[in-house]
């Protein structure tokens, strides 16, 4: 091997680096060269330092041949290598100031990916299953910063640089290189490239190495899946494999390769998810889906046992990242043992909101946790329980569930309880038919139809206020002043609604909001599911002039007047016919705004043919509402049973009865014990063979 590398030139190794400092994936052309020549120039130095690591890993490989993997009595390795972590945000705009739970997601991806957890595995061509690797490398923030003091392993820096950032914008925020794994978000990457954009750049390991040539800088909307995100996440997953010495596949063509047996050669970079690409001819296809290459996130899933064993030999030696992943770093930097900062406890679920049946993932997003100190508590679960750092639950039946978290270290254990963490909606026969109205006088959130999801901080409260309403005193409330630096994105989620009787539809709802200056990027879309919260479309989006109805102010915006409201009206008819139920979402995102008002949502629809056959029988309640007394009246245009059900709003059936009931007649009865009622929402059915309808009972 060394008789290799002498005959490589400066110029080869220029390309072998280039490979670590690049445009990822499928948005445009590589932009190595120009950061390299930026960079580097022509240091000579710094490439026959290259070829030094290159050498001694080969003569490791040759020397160390990989041995069996070590598992404990639950059938997990015991070979793991840790790397603290610490995030640098730096922001220009308060969008770019990502949150702690799309960093905490943005970790989860990595994690997932390197464990070989990451639920796309399923995808890898047999050819390939052979050769897929559990790389054994886990990724934590770090729980103790260089100066000693405990930290959350986020240090937030806002800079004009982060809107076009090179590699100097490192000056203004670096950890010790040789104890952390250092990773810059920033909204751009400046880089003169012919085609497309830089989405990140890493360094390979060196000896010597200093912290400016070294960790990983890349775009926040390319870290993680939520907030700011528009990808899977891959692109850190990639430029870590760089930062543990892995080449791409398509490193100087079909002549070249990344030094990895079981990696195929590739001709040159491989975009979007052709799988039937063999650019070099050879016997086995392109293997577009590993992570190294330049392929879509979505075909993304796989590292090998050859690429693990080089980073192996990078991990296993003092000189390049041994130093951050040995165990007295560890313990100095707080991610396991020793003396170290006590725990604080945090999740959030990737998709709270299902139908009955459907899978919850849970993300952890706690500070300083032991990688083996996790427990969790599902109510309504399956399972019940997990230790897993990212477990996966699926719930059953139709409410809303509570869900623990308990974690610990050697300084101490620490929990939290989201006591309505999951909502599992209402399907066929869906409290509502062909019809929403809600001004929010009567009702709190979340309840049982009405849920929300938070991917931001804390300090921001979404609930039904009585500060303001503009047909009465109350209204859905974003508290956006609470927190106006750091981006969040925050969802308010209608109950499911069955359209199969609409023939035509409108939503209509009024909203309130003042900016905190002419700077706030803050917007609110209005989102529509049709498979009960799993994907959803943007049906309109409101931003800056078209969201603002008062006033600049960096006071607590509270609407005045109805004056300072406005109305919008969203097209529904599309979402109508038969078998569609869909779901509303009110989704506010956090860009350096004030709070934001909702009321009087209205989905205003036109019922179809059989709809309004349906609506020539009678069915009432009154009064409504009510008191003491409820009765119903009904009257029918068929011979037929009718099956009245009194519910609570989170499902629980309080009386049913059946009525025969002939045409033409008139039927009066009072819901039997309605005094007896505690005051809230409930929600009356009538059903016979045509169809169902629900009223919503108020009981005073």
């Amino acid at each position: 091997m060394t008789r290799f590398f002498s005959t490589l030139s400066a110029v080869v190794f220029a390309a072998v680096l280039s490979n670590a400092q690049h445009q990822h994936h499928h948005e445009g052309a590589c932009g190595t060269d120009e950061i390299i020549q930026e960079i580097f120039g022509n240091d000579r130095d710094y490439h026959k330092e290259r070829q030094d690591v290159e050498a001694w890993i080969d003569e490791y490989i040759a020397n160390n041949p990989p041995s069996e993997v070590r598992t404990n009595a639950q059938g997990e390795s015991t070979s793991i290598h840790r790397i603290p972590v610490v995030f640098h945000v730096m922001y220009d705009q308060k969008r770019d100031n990502i949150s702690k739970y799309q960093i905490m997601d943005a970790l989860r991806v990595l994690n997932e990916d390197y464990r070989r957890k990451n639920a796309d595995t399923i995808l890898l061509r047999s050819v390939f299953e052979s050769r897929a690797a559990d790389f054994e490398v886990e990724f934590h923030l770090a729980r103790v910063d260089p100066s000693g003091n405990c930290t959350d392993g986020i240090n937030r820096v806002q800079t004009s640089e982060a809107a076009s950032s090179t590699n100097n914008i490192k000056r203004l925020s670096m950890w010790d290189n040789k104890k952390y794994l250092n990773i810059w978000t920033v909204g751009s990457i400046n880089a003169q490239v012919p085609q497309g954009i830089v989405l990140g750049y890493a360094f390979f390991p060196q000896f010597n190495q200093s912290g400016f040539n070294d960790g990983i800088l890349q775009r926040h909307d390319r870290t993680g899946t939520i907030g700011t995100s528009v990808s899977l996440g891959r692109t850190l997953t990639h430029e870590a494999g760089h930062y543990l010495n892995l080449h791409h596949p398509f490193r100087n063509g079909c002549g070249g390769g990344d030094f990895v047996d079981d990696t195929p050669r590739a001709a040159s970079a491989n975009f979007g998810c052709n799988l039937s690409t063999n650019s070099c001819g050879g016997a086995l296809p392109d293997m577009i889906e590993n992570f190294m290459d330049y392929s879509s996130d979505e075909c993304q899933n796989t590292l090998t046992e050859g690429q693990k064993v080089r980073s192996k030999a990078v991990l296993n030696n003092s000189q390049l990242r041994g130093d951050v992943t040995a165990e007295a770093n560890l313990k100095s930097t707080g991610v396991v043992g020793g003396d170290v900062c006590a725990p604080i406890a945090d999740f959030f679920a990737q998709n709270n909101v299902i139908c009955a049946g459907d899978t919850v993932k849970f993300i952890d997003a706690s500070i300083g946790a032991n990688p083996d100190g996790y427990k969790w508590y599902f109510h309504g679960g399956t399972p019940a329980t997990s230790t897993e750092r990212y477990p996966q639950v699926v719930f059953d039946q139709e409410g809303m569930y509570r869900v623990s978290l308990v974690v610990s270290n050697e300084a101490g254990t620490d929990s939290i309880t989201n006591w309505r963490s999951v909502w599992v909606k209402y399907e066929s026969p869906s409290p509502f038919q062909s019809w929403l109205q809600e001004d929010f006088e009567k009702i709190n959130i979340p309840n049982g139809n009405w849920s929300f999801t938070r991917h931001g901080s804390k300090d921001v409260d979404v609930k039904v206020t009585d500060n303001a309403g503009f047909s009465g005193t109350r209204s859905a409330f974003f508290g956006l002043n609470g927190n106006t630096d750091e981006h969040g994105v925050f969802r308010l989620i209608s109950p499911n609604i069955d359209m199969t009787r609409a023939a035509q539809a409108t939503l209509s709802f009024n909203v309130a909001h003042a900016p905190i200056d002419n700077n706030s990027q803050t917007l609110l879309r209005v989102r529509v599911s049709t498979d009960c919260g799993k994907t959803w479309v943007t049906r309109r989006t409101l931003q800056g002039n078209l969201l603002a109805t008062a006033p600049a102010t960096t006071g607590d915006f509270v609407p005045q007047s109805q004056a300072e409201w406005q109305n919008s009206q969203v097209a529904m008819s599309q979402f109508t016919g038969p078998g569609q139920e869909i779901l509303i979402m009110f989704e506010v995102e956090n860009a350096g705004g004030n709070n934001v008002y909702i009321d009087d949502i209205n989905l205003n629809v036109v019922l179809s043919d059989d709809r309004y056959e349906l609506s020539k029988r009678r069915f009432d309640a009154f009064p409504n509402p009510a008191s003491d007394e409820l009765t119903i009246e009904l009257e029918s245009n068929i011979d037929d049973v009718s099956t009245l059900t009194l519910t609570s709003v989170t499902g629980k059936i309080i009386w049913n009865d059946d009525i025969n009931i002939s045409s033409g007649e008139r039927i009066r009865m009072n819901v039997p014990n309605f005094a007896n009622l505690p005051s809230g929402i409930y929600m009356l059915r009538h059903e016979n063979k045509n169809g169902s309808e629900v009223k919503k009972i108020i009981k005073k």
